[in-house]
C-alpha cells in the first residue's frame, strides 16, 4: 500500500502565439508552465542497515516537487465555433 501525502500545489504559466515574421502560421503556440507541490512532513521509521537488517533509525523529510515544462502546440482550426440551430 502506498503512502498518502497531503499538501498543496501552486503553479502558473504563459502561452504565446508563434506567428513571427510569417515563419510559422497562426495556429502555432508555445506554452511554458511552472508547478511547485509542497507536502507535509513525513517520517519513515523502517530503515535497513548495510546488511539488510532492520535498523532502529528513522528519517524525516518534507517533500517539495518542482516542475517546469515547455510545449510547442499546433491548434487545428477547422472552421468557427459550433453554433446550435433550433
Amino acid at each position: 500500500m502506498g503512502r498518502k501525502y497531503t499538501g498543496c500545489e501552486y503553479g502558473d504559466g504563459v502561452e504565446n502565439k508563434l506567428a513571427l515574421f510569417g515563419f510559422l502560421g497562426p495556429n502555432w503556440f508555445m506554452k511554458t508552465e511552472y508547478r511547485a507541490a509542497y507536502y507535509n512532513t513525513h517520517t519513515i521509521n523502517e530503515l535497513f542497515d548495510a546488511n539488510g537488517a532492520l535498523a532502529p533509525n528513522s528519517i524525516t523529510f518534507k517533500p517539495l516537487v518542482q516542475t517546469i515544462s515547455t510545449s510547442l502546440v499546433y491548434r487545428f482550426n477547422w472552421g468557427g465555433p459550433v453554433i446550435s440551430h433550433y
